[in-house]
């Protein structure tokens, strides 16, 4: 049978047609209990009937209540509001019945003289915004509505209820796909925004930073974002604290979350990240595991952004950056590889070695190929033959592999690290199925079928022989003077992999050109935006003063205009004592006709 609180809906659901009655009623106080018996009925923890309710007809009634015709009586608009805002919080079919119904009356509300009846206008609003695009943009287009949203937030001594409910609103108002038209989000939405970021209640700074980050995600309200100087307040959030606890938690995993959507815009808002000093902090989270894994997953998230450069002076940074325990980024990060519990994580570390890799420069790639104790190339093949239940996307396998390929070019060319004999050994003790993965992603040649450890990469089978074409002609000739018949196929794949090893010079060395003229072309867009922002600012001293110096002459021509008006006043009291004191037959001196000096 029924219990708890099942037969209770199922008793309330009884008489839900007296509560229709009542909300029908001309009296008031009916209307009161009818709209309050409902919101009782929505309000259940363990399954509101939101649908028995709009099949009964309450929702006319109930849209019917908040009107203006009702303003007098702010009870019933709070008990008619709090039920829409319940069935607003259900399905998007019903959300979308309560906007079509009353989403100008709802947004009527906020100028209610009631505090409560705009705390829960908010709150439906909220609601709807949340459900998704369509019905976030139809919050924004009713007019006024956003601007009373901002006042209510400015207005001081805000209740916290109103601040809280108020700035999630604002922060559904911003996310969902597609983005918000970008004249909806003024610049006034997003100063509110990082303003919010930094108040003392946790709820309000987190809901804040959270609306940031779904701007981010965006390459047009990201502008609007960084022109209003957000980078400088997620990094100090992201580097100021190391306890990770109970809200501030949220606040940092947003931060950190922004930053990385940033950063992955481009190469410029990766520098003004590093150049706010966010890597720090970013670094630091990378070590919070258990309970803060989430934490994890998202600063090696930012993390992976940052590293997909196209500058290698970026990755130097990066490369030198050192956690808070002393060890270099570049160890931590091939830890995680292989060694962290959450899928999530391993990939984005994975896809932070492969950025490096790929705009390393040579002493840089060298620097990667000799890491100890975790090796990168070992590390960055576990990622290719990982047997996780979600492996790498085909765009991640792409990236791993080519980071691949570059350090064995780079062991080729320099003779470091990863020669044939140290490629034998790492891949030697291998299964034979993660092997097979791995000569069908990186072109490895089984040698020997017996030995399947004698391996060599197509395009690394030059370095045996000194990586000249030289040294492969003498071998194919010397072949050929022991036998009697000469392996043609033998000598193509030789004469093929001098080519193919020729090649992979020539990419490298193009790369490296490449390379350094996007390290050329984003500093000077950075010192670009750095000095337009420098003459922005002098303009505007220049711009104080001279309103500074056109108030003091408007002064000095009002003080000038009085003082005129004194002195033809004492010239005209002075004539009139002149005719009378002026003795008989002598001349008589008009000071009536003076011309006044200009001042």
């Amino acid at each position: 049978g029924l219990v708890g609180s099942e037969m209770c809906i199922r008793d309330r659901l009884e008489n839900l047609p007296e509560y229709i009655a009542n909300l029908t009623s001309d009296s008031e106080p009916y209307k009161l209990s009818g709209a309050r018996a409902i919101r009782k009925l929505l309000a259940d923890p363990d399954g509101a009937p939101i649908r028995q309710v709009i099949d009964a007809g309450a929702l006319p009634l109930l849209v019917e209540c908040i009107g203006q015709a009702f303003n007098s009586h702010p009870k019933l608009q709070f008990e008619a509001a709090w039920a829409l805002t319940n069935i607003a919080s259900g399905d998007s079919q019903s959300t979308n019945l309560v906007a079509e119904a009353s989403l100008d009356r709802v947004v009527g509300l906020l100028h209610s003289t009631s505090n409560e009846v705009v705390d829960q206008a908010v709150w439906c609003l909220g609601n709807v915004a949340g459900d998704g695009g369509p019905l976030r943009d139809a919050v924004h287009s009713v007019p006024g509505c956003m601007d009373r949203l901002l006042e209510l937030l400015h207005t001081p001594n805000q209740t916290v209820s109103m601040l809280r409910n108020t700035t999630w609103t604002l922060s559904n108002l911003c996310r969902g796909e597609p983005k918000p038209k970008a004249a909806f989000i003024t610049d006034e939405v997003v100063r509110t925004l990082i303003e919010l970021g930094y108040h003392a209640d946790a709820a309000v700074a987190a809901d804040a930073t959270w609306g940031l980050r779904y701007l981010a995600s965006d390459p047009v309200h990201s502008e609007a974002l960084i022109r209003n100087g957000v980078v400088a307040g997620l990094a100090a959030r992201v580097c100021s604290s190391s306890d990770y606890t109970a809200d501030r938690n949220y606040v940092c995993s947003a931060s950190v979350m922004a930053l990385g959507l940033l950063a992955s815009h481009s190469d410029v808002n990766r520098q003004l990240v590093l150049n706010q000093g966010a890597l720090g902090g970013i670094v630091r989270m990378l070590r919070t595991e258990g309970s803060q894994s989430r934490l994890q997953e998202w600063a090696c998230e930012a993390l992976a952004s940052l590293c997909a450069t196209s500058l290698a002076s970026q990755v130097g940074v990066i490369m030198s950056a050192r956690d808070a325990a002393g060890f270099p980024v570049l160890d931590t990060v091939l830890t995680l590889v292989t060694g962290s519990q959450r899928r999530p994580v391993r990939r984005n570390a994975a896809a932070a070695i492969a950025g490096l890799c790929a705009a390393a420069s040579g002493d840089q790639l060298e620097a990667m190929a000799k890491s100890e104790p975790r090796s990168t190339f070992t590390a960055l093949c576990d990622a290719l033959v990982s047997q996780d239940d979600t492996p790498l996307a085909a765009d991640e396998s792409t990236r791993v592999t080519h980071a691949v390929r570059r350090l064995l070019q780079c062991s080729r060319q320099r003779h470091v690290g990863l020669g044939r004999s140290h490629c034998d050994s790492l891949l030697g003790a291998r299964p034979a199925h993660e092997l097979a993965q791995l000569q069908m992603k990186l072109g490895l040649r089984v040698e020997e079928e017996n030995k399947p450890h004698l391996v060599s990469f197509a395009a690394d089978a030059d370095a045996d022989a000194g990586g000249s074409a030289a040294a492969a002609a003498a071998a194919v000739s010397s072949s050929s003077s022991s036998t009697s018949t000469v392996d043609t196929e033998g000598m193509m794949r030789e004469v093929a992999s001098v080519l193919e090893g020729f090649a992979a010079n020539q990419r490298a060395t193009l790369v490296a050109e490449l390379a350094e003229v996007r390290n050329t072309t984003a500093k000077t867009m950075v010192s670009k935006t750095e000095a337009n922002a420098a003459l922005q600012m002098q303009a505007a001293a220049h711009r104080r003063e001279v309103a500074g110096l056109q108030a003091r002459l408007e002064e000095a021509e009002r003080s000038a205009a009085v003082a005129r008006e004194k002195l033809q006043t004492v010239y005209s009291q002075l004539a009139s004592i002149t005719t009378l004191v002026q003795p008989i037959g002598t001349t008589t001196v008009s000071y009536t006709h003076l011309t006044l000096p200009t001042i």
